[in-house]
């Protein structure tokens, strides 16, 4: 097994929300619903991470195919 493969990530999960009634409704300093935004935003934060190199080649017009450069011929 090579070290690429034992650090082969699982694909990111949307956290789940809480089960209803789970939450006391007291306003506790870590509710569930806290909690449960607190992954989702760090879940929405990995995505962006995750999209953001392949975006950003593609806006700055960038693609996998070779090509010459019209002034070298290269």
């Amino acid at each position: 097994m090579s070290a690429l493969e034992t650090h082969r990530q699982e694909p990111l999960k949307p956290p789940e929300p809480p089960v209803e009634g789970s939450c006391c409704g007291r306003g506790c300093e870590w509710c569930v619903w806290v909690c449960y935004d607190q992954a989702l935003r760090r879940y929405e934060a990995a995505r962006a991470k995750e999209r953001e190199p392949q975006d950003s080649f593609q806006e700055a017009g960038v693609s996998g195919e070779m090509t010459q450069s019209p002034e070298t011929g290269v």
